[in-house]
């Protein structure tokens, strides 16, 4: 009898937790929406562009002790790679910057709160037309003196492509809008060094630095986040 009565002593508060947990899921549903980041190129054999498909997602927590987190947020996607006809590619990454934008220009009523911001354009019904970023939204840029090294990563100025890709390349756009499609996937096979998480550096020697390079800056999350191709 007494062992028993330890296992119902156990089992109550168990139990209360799990009904506790699904009510809160049941109260407080995760949220999801999607985008669509498309960079456009004019090059001197014309325009170029490519674009990314991201899954962006938030919700409130149920906090069981007081240093776990009770709200959160994520993403799943990866950058955006744009072919051009010199053989090289321009990529704009993917950042926690890049998922503040989105919900900043798709959410009307964005007030520094993510989670938030994500339940309001989840829950809002249709797709949004195509809202030109500002340069000062631009997700970061960059291209591989070789694509198959990751240290030989360069910055890409918005307005200076010409530095990085030669004379007659300029972007034209960086556009986003709400969408259904699925989850872009397939940077792995352009980037054969990439990992899963927990993200390295692109330069894999790094041990820290006061001056840091972009190498040594970027990880490979800024390329690929929560997605499994």
């Amino acid at each position: 009898m007494k062992g028993k009565s330890m296992l119902w002593l156990l089992g109550v508060p168990l139990a209360l937790v799990a009904v506790a947990f699904v009510y809160w899921q049941l109260r407080y549903p995760a949220h999801t929406y999607r985008y669509k980041l498309t960079v456009e190129v004019e090059t001197p054999e014309g325009v170029r562009s490519g674009s990314a498909v991201r899954e962006v997602g938030g919700e409130n927590r149920l906090a069981l002790l007081p240093d776990e987190a009770a709200r959160t947020w994520w993403v799943k996607g990866q950058a955006v790679a744009v072919d051009l006809p010199n053989g090289r590619t321009l990529f704009a990454l993917i950042s926690p910057d890049a998922v503040r934008m989105s919900v900043r220009v798709l959410d009307p009523e964005f007030q520094d709160d993510i989670v938030a911001g994500v339940r309001r354009i989840a829950i809002r019904k249709g797709g949004t037309p195509h809202s030109s970023l500002r340069i000062g939204d631009y997700p970061l840029l960059v291209t591989f003196d070789d694509i198959s090294v990751s240290t030989s990563v360069r910055k890409v100025e918005p307005t200076d492509l010409t530095s990085a890709f030669g004379e007659g390349y300029s972007l034209n756009s960086i556009t986003i809008e709400r969408t259904s499609d699925p989850v872009t996937v397939g940077i792995r096979e352009r980037l054969g060094w990439l990992s899963d998480h927990p993200e390295p550096r692109l330069d894999p020697n790094y041990g820290g630095s006061t001056n840091p390079s972009l190498s040594e800056r970027l990880s490979h999350g800024d390329f690929l986040q929560g997605a499994t191709k």
